[in-house]
């Protein structure tokens, strides 16, 4: 950006957002709550895709809340293939910027091969294992499948990421400059190698740092292929969850902030440069609150009642309000998630019948835990069954509802609960529930 002396000072006098805000605003505190002129227009039901990291997982299931129609949602794999992903759609998330591009560019060369994926056209993804199954180099998972079931999934992939190029509205959320790459096929692959790969082929796989033109060059090819194959609007924001370890020599709190600047300095030049690219805050939004709630107990991770002010703030900006049921449950999770319990508990009052109708395994699990808290066991077991039917392979449903039965006296339905997760439950469940008991 470039303006004349006499331009600049127009602007900035026109601009009554263009000095930083004292306590006294309340534009930081308790909320930072950056304003911005969202430019998107959304209908009621309108179709909505997401590709990124896990934070744009939660933005998933909040916009899901919020009626719009969002196709990710419904993607599905075997327990067994999910590792320990909360979410069957976790092995779908791309952390880096090199990651997402690589998906984008993927999902257009199947679209121009005729939308039959075939093994030509993933074999560079595929490390095939001592025992013939291939690990998917693309994906956020540990496990490996057989040749088959590769391409049959690949193939689920491609028919969800294929609307991609139809939608209303694309949200990508670049989270991480840090990436892998494979000396061997040319791509940028979605894990960090483990020993044994590294061993068994020394030298073909090495540590980039993307730099910022790298970026930049990355994310303008996603942006361009989107529009010129039909995506309707791009909105554009930066993952606030930060790196778990650096590869570099740098402490990791520079090493985030180096990540995280340069994806937000390359996105902020690409939204200037085309207007029908925009930038939605959710970043600062997260990183210039000061209240601890923000964050889950790992630090890391976004507390799903702040993201449900995100996703507030995104509607209205859209021109598309959420309605009273999806407010109401955003505020009970925020407050939740602040311990403001007897604010939490007026709002689930508020709910009442309607909480059935909420498809939030998070509210059914605060809810859960409130009643809980409260001695309102019997309540309590309600919001446990649908958190279960949810979340069948996590452990939460399964042990709200045994710890609400032991304090009803009904330990023979406990221990059956209990057994019911030791079945049904993923391998991370079961070890937790373990330590549980262990701690009990």
């Amino acid at each position: 950006m470039k303006l004349s002396y006499q331009d600049a000072v127009r602007t900035t006098s026109r601009n009554k957002l263009a000095k930083f805000p004292d306590r006294e605003s309340g534009r930081l505190e308790p909320v930072a709550s950056p304003s911005f002129d969202c430019g998107i227009s959304l209908t009621e039901g309108a179709r909505v895709m997401t590709i990124g990291s896990c934070f744009a997982r939660n933005i998933e299931e909040y916009l899901g809340e919020a009626g719009y129609d969002v196709p990710v949602l419904a993607f599905t794999a075997p327990i067994e293939e999910a590792g320990a992903r909360e979410r069957p759609q976790g092995i779908l998330n791309k952390y880096t910027v090199a990651s997402i591009f690589q998906e984008i560019r993927w999902v257009s060369e199947i679209i121009d091969a005729g939308g039959s994926v075939s093994w030509d056209l993933v074999d560079k993804m595929a490390y095939e294992m001592p025992d013939g199954r291939y690990l998917d180099l693309q994906l956020s998972s540990p496990v490996a499948v057989t040749k088959e079931r590769f391409l049959e999934r690949r193939q689920q992939i491609f028919d969800t990421h294929k609307m991609f190029f139809d939608c209303d509205l694309i949200i990508i959320t670049p989270g991480l400059t840090e990436a892998w790459f494979d000396e061997l096929t040319g791509m940028f692959i979605q894990n960090m190698p483990d020993k044994a790969m590294a061993s068994a082929h020394p030298g073909r796989f090495s540590f980039v740092n993307i730099d910022f033109h790298q970026c930049y060059a990355m994310l303008k090819e996603c942006a361009d292929l989107l529009l010129s194959r039909g995506a309707k609007q791009i909105a554009f924001t930066v993952s606030p969850v930060p790196l778990a370890r650096t590869m570099t020599s740098q402490d990791i709190l520079i090493a985030n902030m180096y990540s995280k600047s340069t994806i937000r300095s390359a996105v902020g030049l690409l939204c200037q440069q085309d207007d029908r690219l925009k930038y939605v805050p959710s970043y600062e939004r997260v990183m210039l609150t000061k209240s601890p709630s923000v964050w889950n107990n790992d630090l890391r991770h976004v507390a799903g009642g702040f993201i449900a002010t995100i996703i507030a703030s995104f509607a209205e900006g859209t021109g598309r309000a959420l309605d009273d049921l999806q407010t109401l449950v955003g505020q009970f999770n925020a407050a939740f998630d602040e311990k403001q319990f007897a604010l939490a508990e007026e709002l689930l009052k508020k709910i009442g019948s309607r909480a059935s109708a909420s498809g939030l395994p998070e509210f059914h699990r605060n809810a859960a835990s409130l009643l809980i808290r409260q001695g309102r066991f019997e309540e309590s077991l309600k919001f446990c069954e649908i958190l279960r039917s949810l979340r069948p392979t996590k452990a939460q449903g399964y042990t709200l509802a045994a710890k609400a039965l032991g304090k009803l006296a009904r330990k023979d339905e406990a221990a059956a609960i209990l057994e019911e997760a030791k079945q049904k439950c993923d391998a991370a469940s079961q070890k937790w529930i373990a330590q549980s008991r262990t701690r009990d």
